[in-house]
């Protein structure tokens, strides 16, 4: 995470990325060169995630409006479990902020800890996963513009036990499942965070 006074970079998790975006020499690649895909490191793929973030970056400070926001929190049981042990206690908390302008347009940020790991190592497609899931049903079945995924602490948390299959079928069944506890989250307890404030809509 990377932040100062105007912004904050929080990065997301996906296991079903592009390979080759760490530099060879890091010490995290010679000791873990699965990390890379084992694919040499690509400067263009490096340089378009670069140039993507600073061009979102840059949006968002010339679209700032008057918003409302809310925070609330609730509980997303049977999306993930420990991945070492079901009996071992985890993290099933979710934390939901959303964003509503002047003219009713709403941004929701959702904040969940899990690695996204139904699609195993078999899969050869780049996918934003499951948290892609959330936010495209969220975007579409919803009153939500904009849906963003914020990762928790994950550790050992994962699908490794509640997934049933390792299919894109089973990636939209368990986003579906997330987004209906990150819907209950928002309507049982959501309150007035801020009246106003400036928010990025984008």
């Amino acid at each position: 995470m990377a932040w100062n006074k105007d912004y904050i970079i929080l990065l997301k998790h996906t296991h079903s990325g592009p390979g080759g975006i760490f530099d060879e020499s890091s010490l995290l690649v010679i000791a873990h060169p699965y990390l890379n895909g084992y694919l040499p490191y690509t400067k263009s793929i490096v340089d378009y995630q670069h140039n993507q973030i600073l061009a979102a970056i840059d949006h968002a400070l010339k679209n700032l409006e008057i918003c409302e926001v809310k925070f609330g929190e609730g509980f997303a049981e049977g999306i993930a479990t420990n991945r070492n042990n079901l009996e071992t206690s985890y993290d099933h908390k979710v934390s939901v902020i959303t964003f509503t302008n002047t003219q009713g347009k709403k941004a929701i940020m959702y904040h969940f800890a899990c690695h996204p790991t139904i699609l195993n190592g078999n899969n050869v497609y780049i996918s934003a996963h499951f948290p892609g899931e959330v936010s495209k049903v969220l975007e579409d079945r919803s009153d939500v513009n904009c849906a963003m995924f914020i990762n928790g602490l994950l550790a050992d948390i994962s699908t490794r036990f509640t997934r049933k299959a390792s299919t894109f079928q089973e990636v939209e069944r368990i986003g579906g499942k997330s987004e209906e506890k990150i819907k209950q989250a928002v309507r049982e307890y959501l309150y007035l965070f801020a009246n106003e404030g400036e928010c990025e809509n984008g």
